[in-house]
């Protein structure tokens, strides 16, 4: 009965942090780009962002949710710098941020003693990595996404975006797969594998499939969909390869 609370606890509070831990990490995305709108004159004020209607894609996915900036008008203005910084302050910045402060976070031990305190921080910094792949590997060529805007207002080169997304990608899935979710696992100790391969395969849907979600509610080109087709074979190997009772076991063995 003990076993059967904990678990309920565990997949109350996953959905709980996951919706959480979204809205923790997209409010400062977005007002870092009215911010910047605001202290360019673009803005009277900076926390008059959209924040969507009360429905069930926008508490979960953050849908309907967006920064309110006129970059339309920045654009007639020629004012590129500002138009750039303001498109990039959302995932360059505040996005950036939070994923760093994240890392840092969860390597004190005063964190790890909390195991769900741990295990939300973890939430955010799933959810951050996640947000910087989508801006810099998926939806670089969407013109009037964040990563297209500061391309355009910039003169730079989608591929030069898309390198340091891979960049990104690669030693944050690494970190992610090879040390986070193990001493994850250590410290929320369910001792069971299904509640620890739900971490996983929930873990892994965000970083892949939430994004391929978003693309089909907001359809992002044929590049981006693409990607995630690439992205849906990269979860499922992922998934293969770091299925937690293979891990579990080698970890004992050794």
């Amino acid at each position: 009965m003990r076993n059967y609370i904990r678990y309920t606890q565990f997949v109350i509070l996953t959905f709980a942090f996951f919706i959480l831990s979204m809205w923790v990490s997209l409010l400062p995305h977005e007002y870092a780009h009215s911010f910047v709108a605001w202290i360019y004159g673009y803005k009277s004020n900076p926390f008059n962002i959209h924040y969507g209607e009360l429905t069930w894609q926008n508490i979960i996915f953050i849908h309907g949710i967006n920064e309110n900036v006129n970059y339309f008008l920045m654009n007639l203005r020629h004012d590129y710098f500002a138009m750039g910084l303001a498109a990039f302050a959302g995932p360059g910045i505040a996005t950036v941020s939070i994923y760093i402060l994240s890392l840092f976070l969860l390597r004190f031990e005063s964190v790890k003693r909390h195991p769900y305190l741990f295990y939300f921080l973890c939430w955010v910094n799933v959810i951050n990595l996640a947000e910087l792949i989508s801006y810099f590997v998926v939806r670089i060529f969407v013109e009037q996404d964040d990563s297209g805007l500061f391309e355009y207002a910039w003169g730079i080169s989608p591929w030069i975006v898309f390198i340091v997304g891979i960049i990104i990608l690669y030693f944050g899935v690494k970190h992610l797969y090879n040390n986070l979710l193990k001493e994850l696992y250590l410290r929320l100790q369910l001792k069971s594998v299904l509640a620890n391969a739900l971490i996983l395969l929930f873990f892994t849907f965000v970083l892949f499939g939430h994004v391929t979600v978003r693309i089909y509610l907001s359809p992002s080109g044929r590049f981006a969909n693409v990607v995630s087709v690439i992205f849906s074979i990269i979860a499922i190997a992922l998934i293969i390869f770091y299925w937690p009772k293979r891990h579990l076991s080698s970890d004992n063995r050794e």
